[in-house]
């Protein structure tokens, strides 16, 4: 009975590690809280933070030296950010939607490209600075 309850365990194993269960094994966790990216930001003069919401939010209210590459506009626009290529980029929106969809837009493209978690929102929740008004 026992080598039956074994053969049938390993059998299933086989079968989801074969067909259909992803691997387990490379896959990357490309979100950050906003008390990371802010660390990031303050450390490491290799991280860029891009701001995939639109014209309007983003004069409205964000976070200062973040360039503008509205979500709609990233795959055909998407060579404007060759000069971020060797860079590590936060990508930020309102909550964290459009800016997770930038991500895989970004990565697809070859960028290191991290999802900052509860977007804006969050980072004012923590009381980090942000500045508002048009950009000159």
């Amino acid at each position: 009975m026992r080598q039956t309850a074994l053969t049938a365990v390993l059998f299933l194993l086989f079968t989801l590690t074969a067909f259909g269960a992803p691997p387990q094994t490379g896959m990357v966790n490309t979100n950050i809280s906003a008390a990371t990216a802010r660390t990031m930001m303050m450390k490491d003069t290799n991280v860029i933070v891009l701001d995939v919401r639109s014209p309007r939010e983003y004069n409205d209210e964000r976070i200062a030296n973040t360039p503008l590459m509205p979500l709609q506009f990233l795959e055909r626009k998407i060579n404007e950010l060759e000069r971020y290529k060797k860079k590590k980029i936060i990508v930020y929106c309102h909550s964290g939607n459009r800016s997770e969809l930038a991500v895989e837009i970004l990565r697809e493209y070859g960028y290191n490209a991290l999802n900052m978690e509860g977007g804006i929102l969050r980072w004012k929740a923590n009381r980090f600075p942000t500045i508002s008004g048009g950009v000159r």
